[in-house]
């Protein structure tokens, strides 16, 4: 579970603690690492669609852009 969270993280180019603090805001019911779970199983999920994977595609392309003017081409928050 941690190491896919940590690939989220670095994929999206966020830090652990804004991905679980927006995961706590957003959970209803369920203790946040049932929260964490369903968050990493529904972040894969779309990623798995054609969508998704084109939208992977842009930010991957979007981030190389970015390292290559010295910038991380992602916003957290």
């Amino acid at each position: 579970m941690w190491d896919a969270l940590l690939e989220i993280c670095s994929r999206e180019g966020r830090s652990i603690h804004d991905v679980c603090t927006e995961i706590d805001r957003q959970r209803q019911q369920s203790g946040l690492t049932a929260g964490v779970r369903v968050f990493i199983l529904n972040y894969f999920r779309e990623a798995a669609t054609e969508e998704g994977h084109a939208r992977a595609a842009q930010r991957r392309a979007q981030g190389a852009r970015a390292s290559a003017r010295g910038t991380t081409g992602f916003q957290s928050g």
